[in-house]
């Protein structure tokens, strides 16, 4: 059911390995109440969606600072043309478009993560890493 697929440990198939585009995706696309397209984009990642997450906003905040951009804010290129936004833009972004619905299908999703991290893959950790880069109190004061 889905409780089973919620705490599967298979990694969702994911655009070049980017979790958050997909995700990003599934948001769009997904209608309220029920939220089928993001309920099955989560499931899809299970309690491997921890450490995707996690590993992602480590190494997007780990890029931004690299450019000089600890903020990771989208800038324009100088030339008056406009980049795409950094990674660490698109995390915010995905997490600051969430509603009420999703929030709560994700925060479950990560929480049994945690719950359940018997497997090596130390979703703990890897969440420690999400919310220093995006706290968990804005995700949750929705």
């Amino acid at each position: 059911g889905a409780a089973a697929a919620t705490l599967s440990a298979e990694p969702a198939a994911s655009v070049d390995g980017d979790v958050v585009a997909v995700l990003t995706s599934a948001a769009a696309r997904s209608r309220p109440p029920q939220h089928f397209e993001w309920r099955r984009a989560v499931a899809a990642s299970g309690r491997a969606l921890a450490v995707e997450l996690g590993t992602f906003a480590f190494a997007a905040a780990a890029s931004a600072h690299a450019d000089g951009d600890p903020e990771g804010a989208c800038a324009s290129a100088g030339d008056g043309s406009h980049r795409e936004p950094s990674d660490l833009e698109r995390l915010r972004s995905l997490f600051d478009g969430l509603d009420d619905a999703q929030t709560a299908v994700l925060m479950m999703c990560l929480d049994a993560a945690a719950a359940h991290d018997t497997d090596g893959l130390d979703a703990a950790a890897c969440l420690r890493k999400l919310w220093h880069v995006y706290p968990q109190r804005l995700v949750t004061a929705k």
